[in-house]
């Protein structure tokens, strides 16, 4: 796929990407960051022990509601 956003429920990420955030989110507020073990939240809202467990590709774009949003590509493999 070649699109700067996915929905987690539809589609997967291009195995590429390594760091996305919710569409309208700040990346220092919250992003979620590929690891070897699966998806990590990170940034300001997120747990403060800094290290949240993995969690599921389509729970990425899950907001505390409930309500899933598109999530954005900040950062791909290779990029500066």
């Amino acid at each position: 796929m070649d699109a700067d956003y996915y929905w987690p429920s539809l589609e997967q990420a291009d195995a590429d990407v390594k760091i996305l955030t919710r569409f309208g989110e700040h990346p220092t507020y919250r992003r979620v960051e590929r690891h070897a073990s699966g998806w990590r939240e990170r940034g300001s809202s997120v747990d403060g022990t800094g290290t949240p467990g993995p969690i599921p590709w389509d729970r990425v774009g899950m907001c505390w509601a409930g309500y899933e949003h598109a999530v954005v590509y900040i950062k791909k493999e290779g990029d500066e």
